[in-house]
Order: C-alpha cells, then sequence, then structure tokens
C-alpha cells in the first residue's frame, strides 16, 4: 500500500546533470507549509542560503529558481529545514553534477538511503514527533530490495547518500572491495574503506569505487548498522555475463583535492556547544539574531565543538564551507573535506575551514533520535 509523502518532482530519488551546464532548478512548493531549500555540498553562493538570504516557499505554489554552481559531485537538495508540522513526510532528492573524473568505472549508480516509521495504519510517520516503540525501515532508492548486479572485473562508481532522518548509519559491503573518492561532494585522497564499512551521518555523500572481484554466482551482503543492530538491505550479487576485462582494474589514481593547507597558527578561535538552549527550533529562528561569530574573508577559523555529557548523540553541519576535522595535536587533520560531523554524548572535536565565501551562513545542530528538532544558528564572513 502506498503511504503518501511531499517529495521533489517525479518519483525518481536523483537528477544527473552535466558538468558543462550550471544546473538550474524550478522549485515549486504545492504543500500547507512554507518551505525551505538546503543544498548539501554547495559552497556558495550566499544568494541561496535559506532563512538567511533566500526566503522559504510560500505554501500553496511559491515558487523560486535557483541557479547552483557547475561543480561536478554528489550533491542533496533537503526540503525538510523547516519540516514538524506537515501532514506527510518530505523527502530530499540526490542532485549529481557530471564531470571528467570517472576514475575507469562502468558505470555509476546513485544509492540514496531513506529511513521510514510506518504506523498501524500504513502511514509513514514524519519525523520530530514522538513516534512510540514504532521500529524503523530502510529503503534504498526508495526499494525495500535494491541488490547491485555486477559483471566480473567490473568497476562500479556507487554515490552513497545518508538520506535518513536523523540517524548515522554505517554501510558493511561484505568481503567487497570498497575505495573512497570522494567524500562531501569534495574530491579526497583516495582510500580502502576498512573492512568494507562507510560510515554517514544524516546528509553525507560519499563516492566509493566497487570492484566486482568476487566468483560468479557470489551474494555478498550488504549490512546497515543504525546503533542498535547490523540489519541486511542488500547485496552486491556476481553475474555470469560476461566480464569487460580479463583481470581487475588497477587502483584508482589519486584525484585532486581541494588544497590542503590551513593557516592554524592564525586562525581565529571559537568554542561552541551543542547545547539546546543555546540553537533555535529552525521554524523559530530570528535572522536577526547576532551571529555566533563573524570573521573576515580567507581567514581560517578553528571551531571546538562540545556535545554536552548526559545528553545524546548528535550531528553538526556546517553551511557554506567546508572542514577538515583537526588532530589531538593540531598539528594535522583528516584527508578529506566534510559538511557534516557526528558528535557522541560528551565528545569534543575541533574543525578547521577557510572563511572563503563572504556571506552570511547557517549552522546546524540536531539529534539522531526521531523525534529531534532541528535547531540553527549563524555565522557571518566578510
Amino acid at each position: 500500500m502506498a503511504t503518501p509523502v511531499w517529495q521533489l518532482g517525479d518519483g525518481l530519488p536523483y537528477t544527473r546533470f552535466s558538468g558543462n551546464t550550471p544546473p538550474q532548478i524550478v522549485f515549486t512548493n504545492d504543500t500547507a507549509q512554507p518551505v525551505a531549500m538546503a543544498f548539501h555540498g554547495l559552497d556558495g553562493p550566499a544568494s541561496l542560503e535559506p532563512l538567511l538570504e533566500h526566503a522559504p516557499l510560500a505554501p500553496r505554489g511559491g515558487t523560486a529558481t535557483c541557479e547552483l554552481p557547475s561543480k561536478p559531485g554528489t550533491f542533496l537538495i533537503d526540503p525538510r529545514l523547516l519540516s514538524g508540522d506537515d501532514d506527510r513526510p518530505a523527502l530530499p532528492r540526490v542532485l549529481v553534477v557530471e564531470g571528467d573524473e570517472a576514475f575507469g568505472a562502468d558505470r555509476d549508480e546513485v544509492l540514496l538511503i531513506e529511513d521510514w516509521k510506518i504506523g498501524t495504519d500504513g502511514v509513514a510517520q514524519v519525523a520530530g514527533r514522538d513516534s512510540g516503540s514504532v521500529a524503523s525501515l530502510y529503503t534504498i532508492n526508495r526499494r525495500v530490495i535494491h541488490d547491485i548486479t555486477v559483471r566480473p572485473n567490473e568497476r562500479v562508481r556507487l554515490r552513497l547518500v545518508n538520506g535518513c532522518q536523523r540517524s548515522v548509519i554505517a554501510l558493511k559491503f561484505v568481503d567487497c572491495v570498497i575505495t573512497v573518492v570522494s567524500v562531501d561532494s569534495q574530491p579526497a585522497e583516495s582510500f580502502v574503506a576498512r573492512d568494507g564499512q562507510i560510515v554517514l551521518a544524516p546528509g553525507s555523500r560519499v563516492d566509493a569505487l566497487l570492484d566486482a572481484t568476487q566468483p560468479v554466482g557470489t551474494r555478498n551482503e550488504i549490512l546497515l548498522h543504525d546503533g542498535t543492530k547490523p540489519i541486511p538491505i542488500s547485496h552486491v550479487v556476481t553475474s555470469f555475463s560476461s566480464p569487460p576485462r580479463a583481470a581487475p582494474l588497477p587502483p584508482p589514481a589519486t584525484p585532486s583535492p581541494p588544497p590542503s593547507q590551513i593557516d592554524l597558527k592564525n586562525a581565529q578561535r571559537i568554542d561552541l556547544a551543542l547545547e539546546r538552549g543555546q540553537w533555535l527550533p529552525a521554524i523559530a529562528f530570528d535572522p536577526a539574531l547576532p551571529p555566533v561569530f563573524h570573521t573576515t574573508v580567507n581567514r581560517t577559523v578553528v571551531l571546538t565543538i562540545t556535545n554536552p555529557p548526559g545528553g545524546s548523540a548528535a550531528t553538526f553541519r556546517l553551511h557554506g564551507h567546508h572542514f577538515r576535522v583537526l588532530d589531538r595535536l593540531d598539528d594535522g587533520w583528516k584527508p578529506y573535506w566534510l559538511d557534516t560531523l557526528a558528535f557522541n554524548p560528551g565528545q569534543t572535536q575541533r574543525i578547521a575551514f577557510n572563511a572563503a565565501h563572504p556571506g552570511k551562513w547557517l549552522m546546524q545542530c540536531m539529534g539522531t533520535k526521531w523525534n529531534s528538532p532541528r535547531r540553527l544558528r549563524w555565522y557571518e564572513v566578510g
């Protein structure tokens, strides 16, 4: 039985654009609530920043045309920033902007993972409200079963996207060779995922290469772990089809990642707590409130972020800029860029970014429980 939802466009979970043409998208709001669009992975322009620069779409017919940068990558269009009073769940949509870097892949697949809570009446529940004891159901591309069929020695580029409402998830490709080449829409120094496992915070994206090295007829499980138990959600099935080549491809060449140098010596340093009283629910956000901090263009900013003990796990998302997670001694960083970071209760992490994009930008904080609200603060570069 179908359940009513609010979705972007047709039933497909993604849209593809060529990197040669800047994507232009016209949004129309047919819901009874205002809708604010958030674009995960796009660093600028500030004119697209929801609530601060880009007004929400008015209910029942509000429209807006958005010109997006033609930067290749895997992005997420998320209409759920203000959700909470809706009569049905709103669904995100993956935006793929294709570029020249194919890594020798024979094909390219989007895998959007989403979670659902279906009531006894068969209707999908809206996140941000108490769901009682209803268990979560997970889908890939809106299907309960979505196996990946590969030919021997084939290479498949997987665009893995966590479209879950609140949950941090881990995907484990059992006995598969998985090489990460991009994280949160930014090229990364390619590395093999340990034990075939990839962790995704809500809204996070990872591009990974799956090399089919198993014998024909093999069915390798894909397990999803949401912090409670591993759940089989799919398989990698090696078919009896003719292989595209006699042997597996060699490891991919490392792409050209963004500049890795960060001037930590002269950084502006700010302490930030994910305490509930300091962050406004998105539906009550007031852009007239003062920013958490103001910085100048191209200055390095280091945020020391603490999730207070005694609470729940949470996620933090920085709009407008990607950041690196700093090592403990402040003398290095992880070899990839992020826009979203997960925190355990009582955990402190430090991130650094170059404030290259002038404008007003949101920061999001959200607990990982189904009924947790999205909370906001903001910062300014200029």
